[in-house]
């Protein structure tokens, strides 16, 4: 992992059945809130029923009044009457007024509770703090740095032929991002592509020359030791430890291994050209003369 790049402990099983147990009952009191809020509707609605009903009532009862005043003369009982009618129709319609007010309420703190419900469902149980926002700008970064990654590989893997043989689109087709608000993906300019394929080459080449460097210095050191070797057995200094390997010193021990290692393989490279091929019987015409082969 990148430095300054956070690691996203993963979820476990029994925090995840945590999280869908809590959903399920965010989602189940979400449900009992939009019944509430459907039941507060129709009350609001019966309420107003009632509000019409009684204002309707009111107005028999006025046109009662006015027909009994007129009949008994008493504008005073009359008035006195109409004005407790009119107290009454006022507490109805301040009752309507503060249930219509309680209704709103009650809808904005299920519209607030239903958006924390959506937010949660959207994070997927996960909370809002800082690391976790934090986190999970690190996640996006790192998937977006994983799919460029991959993006210059693929084109690194070209470059060096361990792709198959494609056609120019197929290898725009696999340069693409995958980010999905990218559908209108265009090609990259050349120069992009070129300063893109220089810096890979570049690399190649430089790792190239890390591998033959490291191969010939080892080759000199190899041949450096059997050259050393040879000329401590030109002076006769490993005489006696040749003939005699278990008097020799312990240090010389992989010395002496490694010449007469070499001198097994030259004396099996010798053989090997000393051999005589197998004679072979040619039959020329349905005669029996035969020829022999050759000796290399």
């Amino acid at each position: 992992m990148a430095d300054g790049q956070l690691m996203e402990r993963p979820i476990e099983l029994e925090e995840i059945h945590v999280l869908k147990a809590e959903l399920q009952e965010l989602r189940k009191d979400c449900g009992q809130l939009d019944a509430e809020l459907r039941s507060s509707k129709r009350s609001l609605n019966s309420a107003k029923v009632r509000h019409g009903e009684l204002k309707k009532k009111v107005q028999l009862r006025e046109a009662e009044n006015n027909q009994i005043s007129e009949k008994l003369g008493s504008a005073e009982k009359e008035f006195m009457e109409l004005q407790q009618w009119r107290q009454k129709a006022k507490q109805q319609v301040q009752q309507v007024k503060d249930l219509q007010e309680g209704i709103e309420k009650e809808q904005q703190d299920s519209d607030a509770h239903i958006a924390e419900l959506r937010e949660v469902v959207e994070r997927k149980g996960r909370p809002k703090t800082a690391k976790a926002l934090e986190a999970e700008e690190a996640h996006g970064r790192r998937e977006a740095l994983d799919d460029h990654c991959g993006r210059l590989q693929i084109l690194r893997d070209y470059i060096k032929g361990a792709l198959p043989q494609m056609d120019p689109d197929e290898l725009h087709e696999l340069l693409k991002s995958r980010e999905p608000e990218e559908d209108d993906w265009k090609p990259q300019d050349p120069e992009s592509l070129d300063a893109s394929a220089d810096r890979i080459i570049a690399e190649l080449q430089k790792q190239h020359d890390k591998f033959i460097k490291e191969l010939v210095d080892k080759f000199n050191s190899i041949i450096d030791k059997k050259n050393n070797n040879l000329k401590r057995i030109n002076k006769g200094l490993f005489i006696s430890s040749l003939l005699r390997p278990e008097k020799c010193a312990l240090s010389e021990h992989a010395t002496i291994r490694e010449i007469l290692d070499d001198a097994a393989a030259l004396c099996r490279v010798r053989c090997a050209q000393n051999a005589r091929f197998p004679k072979e019987t040619i039959r020329m015409g349905g005669s029996g003369e035969s020829e022999g082969s050759e000796d290399q």
